[in-house]
């Protein structure tokens, strides 16, 4: 069966791709990334800011050169070669936000959020978008449009719960409220998509990859959610759990990457 029907190189047309979760190193990824947040917990307030401004810094660009490898290796695939091109540059920016993040908080003692940082976060999850837009449009030239109605209600619902979390936080509503609004809209919507994507590719031989980077973006998006909640209370700190999940998520999705390993 011709799988890429539109490459006709056969080394390009994957054989197989690694089928099974390893669900040890997910509980690995866990446990570590919890175990790493608990140390920084029990340090002194300054010395956790920092630490914690570095690790966010490290694992996103772990991620990125990742998404970029894997790219390398798959190059003689549009699909392949693009998307993970693509999801690399999403997580490059997240890198460079991070970046300029701690340097304005940590070094110029200037307030971060929001800031131009958030330039660069914003603009990460198009490329997050366009990865799975990428391969769903491959596989399913035409998306059903009770398909785009439920994403589109799915990425709805996420959002007004980050309205209704809390009643302190409408109750007195705020700049950041609604500006935090905007970076968990596009967190829903990537979500969403990668929902759907995962459930068309349920039983192929993406179905693993897709399952383990939906439970990454999962993660992801709930921290998005319980940050500009925070944010907007004006209760974040850099002892936060939600910088666990952030931890977690990074990794996690890169295991997806891992798992879409073609074997020619």
């Amino acid at each position: 069966m011709v799988i890429f029907k539109r490459e006709k190189e056969a080394r390009v047309c994957p054989e197989k791709i690694e089928s099974r979760v390893n669900y040890k190193i997910i509980l690995l990824l866990a446990f570590g990334n919890a175990g790493l947040y608990f140390a920084i917990d029990s340090l002194e307030e300054n010395l956790a800011n920092g630490v914690v401004s570095e690790v966010l810094i490290v694992f996103p660009l772990i991620t990125c050169v990742s998404s970029f490898v894997m790219s390398g290796l798959n190059k003689m695939s549009k699909t392949f070669g693009r998307s993970f091109f693509i999801l690399g540059i999403g997580y490059f920016l997240i890198f460079v936000g991070e970046t300029i993040y701690t340097i304005e908080d940590l070094i110029l003692d200037a307030i971060p959020y929001p800031s131009i940082a958030d330039a660069f976060f914003i603009s990460a999850y198009p490329c997050q978008i366009a990865y799975a837009i990428i391969h769903i449009r491959y596989f399913q030239p035409r998306i059903r449009k009770s398909a785009v109605i439920g994403m589109s209600l799915v990425s709805l619902l996420l959002t007004l719960t980050y309205f209704f979390i809390s009643p302190d936080a409408l109750s007195n509503p705020s700049f950041e409220l609604f500006y935090g609004s905007l970076f968990v809209m596009f967190s829903a919507v990537t979500l969403s998509i990668t929902a759907y994507g995962a459930s068309l590719f349920r039983g192929g031989f993406l179905a693993t990859s897709w399952f383990v980077l939906l439970v990454g973006l999962l993660i992801n998006t709930g921290a998005d959610v319980w940050y500009y909640h925070l944010e907007a209370l004006n209760q974040y700190d850099p002892k936060s759990p939600v910088n666990a999940m952030w931890f977690v998520g990074y990794w996690v999705v890169t295991y997806s990457l891992y798992k879409t390993k073609i074997k020619q």
